[in-house]
């Protein structure tokens, strides 16, 4: 395999929140209110997720920051809830209006959860599977369905909410069974909490994603999405990787692990007692068709990178 790096020198790189909601659905702040809060922690993009609702609106966005267009469309199944997410090009004629309310379909298969996907691809949006591990899907039913684009990894308000956010284990499984798809971490941010009265933001900044695209464009950034241009977090920040002279790499700000998963069962895991691993580089051994890093900090936040093919 020819040596590359992911990421480009004269590209940048800016700060994402694909999953949060407002009071236009189930969350407790105001769209603009939310839109300042991500701006003052070093966002540049939001999109709003709200259930059964479309946003598409430019009413927010300024010289540093947009809002894509995006929405989460929910079923019930027998023992288990789908949200499947939209995050739309904003320069297709095809998409949901702005506030366009999608009715819940009733389930009456897993082929009802296709349908979703399949008529979110036709209104011109990139799709998700969000939080699988929360909502207690079966790998089966997982692995069954077709067309979508990202699995959401990581999901900071089911992870602070019950340990259910981790849905790195999906991923896994689907990359065993040759089914590449990205992932996303998000925040999913309701801004509530049963046990704490009044809004807070115990949900948010904690999930993420980091794009490189041409500029701080709607364009450009959701085209750098449909490229897979982007990597997902918790906490740590992922500089590059890629291969040089022949050797997988990965560079890092500083973390306790970092984990080469290859497929099929090849790789290797890194550690370090003193949390300074800021690099590392790994021999390929033979066989390997695909791979994705992950760097780990001493507080157990997790960077994933998207896989990438070695054939």
């Amino acid at each position: 395999m020819k040596d590359f790096n992911f990421f480009e020198e004269n590209r940048m790189k800016y700060k994402a929140n694909l999953h949060a909601h407002s009071k236009q659905s189930d969350g407790l702040l105001t769209q603009e209110t939310m839109v300042e809060e991500y701006r003052k922690h070093g966002y540049s993009i939001l999109a709003f997720s709200e259930h059964e609702v479309y946003t598409n609106t430019t009413e927010y966005d300024r010289g540093d920051f947009i809002v894509l267009p995006g929405i989460e469309r929910s079923i019930m199944l027998d023992n288990e809830t789908f949200h499947i997410h939209g995050i739309g090009d904003p320069g297709s004629e095809s998409l949901y209006k702005h506030r366009e309310y999608i009715p819940v379909p009733e389930f009456t298969g897993i082929s009802d959860v296709q349908n979703i996907i399949n008529e979110l691809k036709g209104k011109d949006n990139l799709v998700a599977i969000n939080h699988p591990y929360w909502s207690c899907n079966r790998m089966s039913n997982v692995e069954s369905l077709r067309g979508y684009d990202w699995l959401e990894v990581y999901n900071h308000n089911c992870e602070v909410g019950n340990g259910t956010g981790n849905s790195e284990i999906y991923w896994d499984h689907l990359l065993w069974k040759n089914k590449r798809v990205n992932s996303i971490a998000t925040d999913d941010n309701h801004n509530s909490h049963r046990y704490m009265s009044g809004i807070n933001m115990w949900d948010s900044f904690g999930g993420w994603i980091m794009i490189e695209a041409d500029e701080l464009k709607p364009q450009a950034v959701f085209d750098s999405l449909k490229e897979g241009k982007f990597y997902a977090s918790s906490g740590p920040i992922i500089h590059n990787y890629g291969m040089r002279n022949g050797k997988l790499f990965v560079e890092c700000s500083p973390c306790a692990t970092i984990q080469f998963k290859c497929y099929p069962r090849r790789g290797y895991s890194f550690h370090s007692e003193a949390s300074d691993l800021t690099e590392a580089s790994y021999d390929l051994r033979g066989g390997e068709t695909s791979v994705r890093i992950i760097c780990i900090d001493e507080a157990g936040k997790k960077a994933w990178s998207n896989p990438f093919c070695l054939e």
